[in-house]
């Protein structure tokens, strides 16, 4: 049995894979919360084996690999990643502490969502800010690196190893673009935090940090300004103009990911929900058209939806991730690998 958690502040999520059946719930995170956690555990458990896993949304530069085996060595460096996004780390910090210690002798896995941004290049990653803040750790880190990790794979499953340069693309509740060269990530549009880059449903993307001062000015809690443009901002405050908003920032980051990378040879959008996403990555498809690319939906024999014709100088697919399923198979390969 597999159980995987992921912070989702004031709640944490986890699911539950075993054999062929999968549940998910979630609960407000609290200790009677995690006490309730560990008896359905042991509960669905009847006394197999248990693999956990934990996503840790922002690893900083302390956790440099996407998966790793949790150790008490381990555990002691999650707990110094909690100041990068100290709401959900310390969530999922907290969760991996007590079930590691209720199970000491299950496997327990680290899944980081930054590790595989860790290594960008010093001019994507760096803020124009004194050197000072830069060394306490202020920089851009990225985010969603599991999901655009296992699609610069599917691309070249689907595609063949000829594929080099990728962009790869969210579309869900936070979307961001990443551009991958090699396997190796060159930029992304999340920065410290997902804040940054794109607007999500109700977070602001992209704005002029002067205007958290012109709030406060104006009365309002850094508190108060955090909320406001983390939870309550976004598309959702665009009523009918939010497609038009977002589909202008994916394609404005795409053109300029693909001249990061010198070219493309295939772009991955990657989605929950094909059919309801189908018209609006059909429509950024076709403001690509300038570039050669041309669209033809079609289905692959291995699940994915490829979305270039034949005469397309650019390849094109769009992938279904699922979440669930995928971060288990990556824990039950990390362990099989240790034993």
């Amino acid at each position: 049995m597999i159980v995987i958690f992921e912070p989702d502040p004031p709640y944490i999520r986890w699911g539950i894979i075993k054999k062929e059946c999968f549940s998910r719930d979630r609960i407000v995170f609290d200790a009677p919360g995690l006490k309730k956690i560990r008896r359905k555990i042991l509960e669905k458990s009847n006394g197999e084996k248990i693999i956990f896993g934990y996503v840790l949304p922002n690893g900083g530069e302390k956790i440099d690999k996407p998966i790793k085996l949790l150790t008490e060595k381990l555990l002691a460096r999650m707990e110094g990643c909690i100041k990068f996004l100290p709401e959900h780390n310390s969530i999922i910090y907290k969760t991996a502490n007590y079930l590691f210690k209720e199970f000491f002798n299950a496997r327990h896995v680290l899944f980081c969502d930054t590790s595989f941004f860790i290594g960008l290049p010093k001019k994507t990653s760096t803020y124009a800010i004194p050197y000072k803040l830069r060394k306490k750790g202020i920089r851009r880190y990225g985010g969603y690196g599991l999901m655009h990790e296992w699609a610069w794979g599917q691309a070249r499953r689907v595609f063949g190893k000829d594929i080099k340069n990728v962009v790869s693309v969210y579309i869900g509740n936070f979307p961001n673009v990443a551009a991958i060269k090699n396997a190796i990530p060159v930029e992304t549009t999340i920065g410290f935090t997902s804040i940054e880059g794109i607007p999500s449903l109700n977070a602001c993307g992209d704005i002029d940090p002067t205007i958290v001062f012109q709030l406060h000015a104006q009365g309002m809690s850094f508190e108060r300004i955090n909320n406001l443009l983390s939870r309550e901002s976004g598309l959702n405050c665009l009523s009918d103009k939010a497609c038009e908003v977002l589909r202008y920032h994916i394609v404005r980051y795409i053109g300029a990911f693909i001249s990061v990378l010198g070219g493309v040879d295939a772009i991955v959008f990657t989605t929950d929900n094909f059919e309801a996403n189908k018209n609006f990555i059909l429509r950024i498809c076709h403001f690509l058209d300038c570039l050669g690319f041309k669209s033809k939906i079609k289905n692959n024999k291995s699940g994915a939806i490829i979305l270039n014709s034949g005469k397309s100088k650019i390849k094109s697919l769009c992938l279904h991730y699922n979440k669930w399923k995928i971060l288990s198979e990556k824990a039950i390969n990390l362990v099989d690998k240790e034993v």
